[in-house]
């Protein structure tokens, strides 16, 4: 664990405020980061300093009362992870998702339980509506199975709809380690819908990963979704929309993948769908359509949009 980015991602969540990591300068380790003792007295050294990093936690935490309340948190967050096996993993660090760094505003640390090794897979990220239509259900279950027999990742918001249905999708391919990766808007252990949590476990015992920015006990409110959602885009290079309505959470991130530089494709569905009105925006607008998750699996691997396509995904995609 990288001491001085964990700290500055607690700061950034207690205080709402972002911390660049370029701003981020090394400083000594600390000795023990299960002592809670040993956190306050290292956050103190740190804050006497007069480096940019050190002024930037200054204007944030400026009084001791502040400044032991942060490293408390840090030192409180650190023991319960060990605790309950969860993964801290800062941005400098090589399991860091690559294609996240890269995004305006990526996390300094993150959360997880699971694979590791999940998130160094190709990805895709499937986004859409939580009321959708049993076509749509069926596109994102079939996107998730596909994808999975070709090696690629489904990431997506594990919420009702076409977000767990995609990962339904992957579950029923099999695999180990399974190829899913699931993100959420709080912390651990208040990951939902509760109505998902069984699907959660099967991801992580069969080896994909849950994952989120949130700390320990951080209960999710309305604004932690989109800023969720910039993750789940951040971490593909392609963003699927199964199903949006007009004025959706999905038409949001949809958005977020283009501002993040993300391909963006659309299932088109019959003109005047009610459950489609945005999709169809976003067609009318610029984005590539498919009817099919073969097709889409096709396109992509023709692409080849990772780089590198995963061995047999053009096979597995017309399968």
């Amino acid at each position: 664990m990288q001491p001085l980015l964990f700290l500055a991602h607690v700061a950034s969540q207690l205080s709402c405020s972002y911390f660049p990591y370029d701003c981020m300068q090394e400083v000594e380790a600390i000795e023990d980061p299960l002592s809670p003792a040993a956190w306050i007295e290292w956050v103190e050294k740190l804050y006497q300093g007069s480096d940019p990093t050190r002024r930037r936690f200054a204007r944030c935490f400026s009084t001791a009362e502040s400044r032991r309340v942060v490293a408390l948190t840090a030192a409180t967050q650190v023991q319960i992870c060990a605790d309950h096996d969860i993964s801290i993993t800062a941005v400098c660090e090589p399991a860091y998702p690559p294609l996240l760094r890269h995004i305006a505003d990526p996390p300094l640390c993150l959360f997880s339980k699971g694979n590791l090794g999940v998130l160094q897979r190709p990805h895709i990220a499937v986004i859409g509506s939580r009321r959708c239509s049993q076509q749509a259900a069926y596109h994102a279950y079939r996107l998730g199975y596909k994808a999975a027999q070709c090696g690629i990742s489904i990431v997506s918001g594990g919420a009702y709809g076409c977000d767990i249905a995609a990962h339904q999708g992957v579950l029923a391919a099999g695999g180990v380690p399974l190829s899913a990766v699931a993100v959420f808007a709080g912390g651990f252990p208040l990951i939902g819908p509760q109505g998902n949590l069984r699907y959660f476990r099967e991801i992580e015992s069969m080896g994909g990963i849950l994952l989120t920015e949130r700390l320990w006990g951080t209960f999710p409110t309305k604004r932690d979704f989109p800023v969720r959602n910039r993750l789940i885009s951040g971490l593909a290079p392609v963003t699927v929309v199964v199903q949006a309505g007009l004025r959706s959470g999905t038409m949001v991130t949809a958005k977020m993948a283009l501002d993040q530089g993300r391909e963006l494709i659309v299932f088109s569905y019959e003109s005047g769908d009610p459950w489609a009105e945005g999709s169809q925006s976003l067609i009318e607008e610029g984005a590539e359509s498919v009817d099919a998750a073969e097709t889409l699996l096709l396109l992509l691997h023709q692409r080849e949009v990772w780089g590198s396509v995963p061995k047999g995904a053009g096979d597995a995609a017309l399968a």
